[in-house]
């Protein structure tokens, strides 16, 4: 059986302003943070896909923070999540 280290949060933090930065990473963010990595490093195309709310975004977003090359992006976001008829 895998244990998982122990994590603590910082006695100083302020939940009202630092709420938003706290990222849970799961087994799938994970896998995908790594995806979009490789991707990005292949200087390839990256479509991220999927429901609100699976942190497509700040995945794509935390990666692009650490590219250190110049990158072109393009943005399209559907607040909608209802399907189109």
């Amino acid at each position: 059986m895998q244990t998982i280290a122990d994590f603590s949060i910082d006695p100083k933090t302020n939940f009202q302003l630092d709420y938003a930065s706290i990222i849970v990473p799961t087994d799938q963010s994970v896998c995908y943070a790594n995806l979009v990595g490789r991707l990005l490093d292949g200087r390839q195309h990256v479509l991220a896909v999927g429901p609100t709310g699976t942190g497509k975004t700040v995945t794509v977003a935390q990666k692009l923070s650490q590219v250190r090359v110049r990158v072109r992006i393009r943005v399209r976001a559907n607040p909608d999540p209802s399907p189109e008829p």
